[in-house]
């Protein structure tokens, strides 16, 4: 798996999974709109020349990021890989000092990425209720150690 710098372009080659149909298109469209403000961190990742999700660290305001990402159905073929490519690109964007809070928002009906977060190094701070454009609940998440 290689992991190369984001570029909103990417996007195009990523479809959506069920639970991300929600508010996708627009996030996507806000993203490409904004990604080149300064502060805006994101990697791609690709498994034999197919890209399998993008992610990154969206900067809402100053020194405060929050964590995306987005997947295709081909992260399944490769998931250790795909989890440890992750890490690292988490923790280069929590060394780069751009930061001191980076969170993340996640669906309450989607709990292999409730627990996912946690792997990865998230603690939950709350609950958001009816936060997605479908009207289902979010947790909000912070990175530990910032």
């Amino acid at each position: 798996m290689k992991t190369i710098i984001f570029r909103p372009e990417h996007l195009d080659h990523i479809a959506p999974r069920e639970r991300e149909k929600a508010g996708y298109d627009e996030f996507c469209r806000n993203l490409k709109e904004h990604y080149s403000v300064a502060g805006n961190q994101g990697f791609t990742l690709i498994h034999e020349g197919v890209v399998i999700a993008c992610g990154g660290v969206y900067r809402l305001w100053e020194n405060v990021g929050e964590a995306w990402i987005f997947g295709s159905e081909h992260i399944a073929k490769k998931p250790i890989s795909f989890h440890k490519a992750v890490l690292r690109s988490i923790k280069k964007m929590k060394d780069s000092g751009m930061f001191h809070r980076i969170q993340s928002i996640v669906r309450v009906d989607w709990p292999e990425s409730l627990r996912w977060e946690k792997m990865l190094g998230f603690e939950i701070e709350g609950k958001l209720e009816k936060y997605t454009p479908d009207g289902v609940d979010c947790f909000i998440y912070k990175l530990r150690g910032m």
